[in-house]
């Protein structure tokens, strides 16, 4: 009995292991182009990713953007999921998400 409960264990344990590997691999293949626009002025969204999978809005607003990406015109590719953070004053025509996976372009 003892057996069988540590074979599941490690069954799945081994499964979950795979899947992990598979997302990191499809994450670097499906990484989506983007431009980060940073606001001098204060008049706009403070930091914002211009991106063409930016469907229904201008752009996205990345809650947690590394400060070495604050650079303005840096072209990158990331991996992103949506967030439910609310967005700043002057970010509200953006889609707010968290970057899961980013490098230079």
């Amino acid at each position: 009995m003892k057996f069988i409960l540590v074979f599941s264990i490690f069954s799945v344990v081994a499964c979950g292991s795979k899947k992990n590997n598979a997302q990191m691999n499809l994450e670097k293949e499906g990484m989506i182009e983007g431009v980060v626009s940073i606001s001098k002025d204060g008049s706009a969204c403070p930091v914002t990713i211009l991106s063409d999978a930016a469907v229904d809005s201008k752009g996205f607003y990345p809650v947690n953007l590394d400060k070495s990406f604050h650079k303005d015109g840096l072209e990158i590719k990331f991996n992103y999921t949506l967030s439910r953070a609310p967005l700043p004053t002057l970010c509200e025509e953006y889609t707010a998400i968290v970057i899961d996976a980013i490098t230079n372009k």
